[in-house]
């Protein structure tokens, strides 16, 4: 009688699945890294992707009207209102305008489309973060990658940051990503022909980008040619050649781009002096900058998330303390430094009305960076080997799972249950993340007793716990604010809270006759696809010249909001004129948006 196949786990063929699983290798990804990795990839597209098709929410409206512009005129000419029918939006280097003109040319002119965008380059983020962890540390274990992961791919300011149809979060996070990772050639490698020309090309591709991006970027590897170890000064000099370089030759390609397609390419210089001038420096000076860091729902400080902060911080210390052998020093006070550099910056120089700093998201980078590195810091204070035999290690990994969940049900519960409690203000934030990080600390510490009781020495497990809860609250906070962002109205965008922008349109869609003009917020406008005239044209206008202009425009429908900028709460004695000439038709307490007729 034939022998029958086996099919079972020692078959062959399952040893040949589980082999090709293990061994699958994408860049410094492997085996359980790798598959760890991909299963953060597809927990990110699970909350990023559900928020593809919500209506673009005031500047996120431009880009993609920008970019429709280019496939229609071969520049980045657009509709902005019956005042600015022709409107060039050149306000950065056009490198994103015309990369989004590709996406929507291959997937069509949608949301949907447009903020996947930003998806791909996070994604492609992430691959480039991990080149550069292996550099930093280069012994690290596979579950560092996955912890990298985790660390930056669920930060709810990078999730919220790649749905803006906007240069910082998207192109702009994928250019820093690239940036940090040519860092660690220039501090780790010889100085080549190759290596300068490597930067000499970033410099070129940054420059393209957008411009204080490049100049944030350029003092990284600035940095990183001074702290090698050797050829320091040739390196920092090649590095200053390869940006001017670099800059002259994206200046060629803009101004060639400008005349072969007609478009003053002058734009993103006017752009750039006029928007330094209005917001440097943010909200009167050092004290704007402590309100911007820290205060409110625009806070800078709780989009990235507090404890990354801290858990890069604690990397940076710990490293130096403990010395792991494996791990680039420099580079790590250099990527935690700097990440909180970028902070500090910002807040200094944005002075953003919105309901979250749009730029800030290209800290996170070298912020999950430096903190993942604590995975290398915490595995060599530990031994190797548990007495309590070879399941330690999964025990530890199913452990952290499991606190992970509980911890983020937890969180969510609580964040999304009782409304004060949102996670867009820092002390509610610090509520729910001091005790998850002693909650945490305590677990952690048991477990060094249980699994190592002969070296669980008080201290050891004191250690122990404080760098595995400085990894694990993180994450758990992270995720957790991510998914209560999910469910709430444009919360991972400029509007945190606004509510109903969708249904409105569909609404004032069937009420507005076709070709008739409105007075409307531009995101609205050019969504709602009729003739329409900026409402910031006219609200910032005297209650006397206002009443003027609405007599002289004669626009037979207005749209105002309920919240921030452009509301009555801001321009109450405007509000007043505007019920002189028009009532409202649209009216319901469950949208942030009123649609008004002409009496």
């Amino acid at each position: 009688m034939t022998e029958a196949v086996r099919t079972g786990p020692s078959s062959p063929m399952w040893g040949a699945i589980r082999h090709a699983l293990l061994t699958a290798r994408v860049g410094p990804l492997q085996g359980g890294g790798l598959w760890g990795s991909i299963g953060i990839v597809l927990v990110y597209l699970a909350i990023a992707i559900p928020q593809y098709g919500q209506p673009y929410v005031i500047d996120e409206a431009v880009f993609p009207y920008v970019a429709d512009g280019i496939l229609k005129h071969g520049a980045p000419i657009f509709y902005n209102g019956e005042t600015r029918p022709m409107d060039v939006g050149l306000w950065h280097p056009p490198l994103y305008d015309y990369l989004l003109a590709l996406q929507v040319f291959v997937w069509g002119m949608s949301p949907f489309a447009v903020r996947a965008f930003g998806s791909l380059c996070v994604v492609a983020s992430f691959l480039l973060l991990a080149l550069a962890l292996r550099r930093v540390a280069p012994g690290i274990k596979q579950y560092g990658y996955v912890v990298l992961a985790a660390l930056f791919l669920l930060n709810p300011l990078v999730i919220g940051d790649a749905l803006v149809p906007d240069i910082d979060g998207t192109l702009g996070l994928f250019v820093v990503a690239l940036g940090l990772w040519v860092a660690t050639l220039v501090a780790q490698s010889h100085l080549t022909p190759r290596l300068v020309l490597v930067v000499f090309a970033f410099a070129t591709l940054a420059v393209s980008t957008k411009y204080i991006i490049a100049a944030i970027i350029a003092v990284f590897i600035g940095c990183a040619a001074l702290i090698s170890p050797a050829e320091r000064w040739w390196k920092a000099l090649w590095v200053v050649v390869a940006f001017a370089a670099g800059t002259v030759i994206s200046l060629i390609l803009l101004f060639a781009t400008g005349y072969l397609v007609g478009f003053d390419a002058r734009g993103p210089f006017v752009y750039l002096f006029g928007s330094l001038g209005s917001r440097a420096p943010g909200r009167s000076g050092l004290h704007g900058a402590l309100i911007n860091l820290a205060e409110g729902p625009g806070s800078n400080l709780v989009w990235i998330g507090p404890a990354l902060v801290v858990a890069a911080v604690v990397a940076a210390v710990a490293v130096f303390v403990a010395r792991p052998l494996a791990v680039s020093r420099p580079l790590m006070l250099l990527f935690a430094g700097g990440g909180v550099a970028v902070i500090l910056g910002y807040a200094y120089i944005t002075a953003s009305p919105f309901g979250f700093p749009k730029y800030t998201a290209i800290a996170v980078a070298s912020l999950a960076l430096a903190a993942t590195v604590l995975v290398e810091v915490l595995r060599t204070k530990l031994p190797a080997q548990s007495e309590r035999g070879a399941g330690a290690r999964i025990t530890v990994i199913v452990g952290y799972i499991a606190v992970l969940g509980l911890g983020v049900a937890g969180m969510f519960w609580l964040l999304s249950r009782f409304a004060p409690l949102q996670p867009r203000l820092l002390q509610n934030l610090l509520a729910v993340t001091v005790p998850a990080f002693v909650a945490v600390v305590v677990v952690s510490a048991l477990v060094v007793f249980i699994l190592w009781p002969a070296a669980g020495r008080a201290k050891r497990a004191a250690v122990a716990g404080v760098l595995a809860a400085a990894i694990i609250t993180p994450v758990m906070v992270q995720l957790s604010s991510s998914l209560v962002d999910l469910t709430s109205p444009f919360a991972t965008r400029y509007y945190y809270g606004e509510r109903g922008m969708a249904e409105f349109l569909a609404r004032a869609d069937d009420v507005i006759p076709a070709g008739a003009a409105v007075i409307a917020p531009k995101d609205v406008g050019l969504q709602l696809g009729r003739p329409f005239y900026e409402d910031a044209s006219f609200l910032g206008l005297t209650p006397s010249k206002l009443r003027s202009e609405l007599a002289r425009t004669e626009a037979p429908y207005l749209v105002t909001r309920s919240l921030w900028d452009y509301s009555e709460s801001v321009f109450p004695a405007q509000f007043d004129v505007l019920r002189e000439f028009y009532e409202p038709v649209l009216v319901d307490s469950a949208l942030d948006f009123t649609l008004w007729k002409l009496k």
